[in-house]
Formats: structure tokens, C-alpha cells, sequence
């Protein structure tokens, strides 16, 4: 996959870019069971996911509340956001690029 070009500028929009094929293709879940389980109890699906895939400073108390129009998720938890977006996956991933800058053109500004 390297060199690939997973999204793409849209000529008509600018600042509207696209996944590519490849990239939708990644994103997509085609898991039946997943949607079977978010279907049949959202809170205890997204409270799994919240303890799989993310690093908690503190745990949440209470993990929905909902006086609509007003929803808030995981009230009393403390996360961390460059821990969970960057901190760690150094260990695998810390020799690897993270960002490329490329400046714009100075005709183009």
C-alpha cells in the first residue's frame, strides 16, 4: 500500500476529499454480528468498544445520559487525546511516519 492514494480531491468542492475504493473498502464492517449486537443493546456495545479501543486516565461512572435534546456518553471519564492518537502506538509504530507536511504553492495562496 505504499505510495497508494487513499482519498481524493473533489475539483467542484474545495476541501471535500473523498475515500478511495481501497480506502472504503478497509472502513467498511461487513460483520453481520456487529450490527446485530449494536441493534440489540447500543449502550453495552459502545461501552465494550470504549473500553476496547480506548485508554482511560479515569473511568467513567455513569455511561449515558439523555435529556433531548442533549446526549452525553461516559460522564465522569478522563481521556487523554494524544495518549490514545499517538502516545501508544509507539511502541509498533513509533519508527514509522505519522504526518507528511507539504506546503502549498506560494501561486496558489
Amino acid at each position: 500500500m505504499d505510495g497508494a492514494k487513499l482519498v481524493a480531491a473533489d475539483s467542484k468542492k474545495r476541501h471535500v476529499f473523498w475515500p478511495s475504493p481501497e480506502m472504503k473498502k478497509q472502513a467498511w464492517i461487513s460483520t453481520p454480528k456487529i450490527y446485530s449486537m449494536a441493534g440489540k443493546n447500543p449502550k453495552a456495545f459502545w461501552a465494550g468498544l470504549a473500553k476496547e479501543g480506548l485508554s482511560w486516565e479515569k473511568p467513567w461512572k455513569k455511561l449515558y445520559e439523555s435529556k433531548p435534546p442533549y446526549f452525553k456518553w461516559f460522564l465522569g471519564g478522563k481521556l487523554n487525546a494524544s495518549y490514545n492518537c499517538l502516545d501508544r502506538h509507539l511502541k509498533d509504530r513509533g519508527n514509522k511516519v505519522a504526518i507528511i507536511w507539504e506546503p502549498e504553492p506560494l501561486n496558489e495562496r
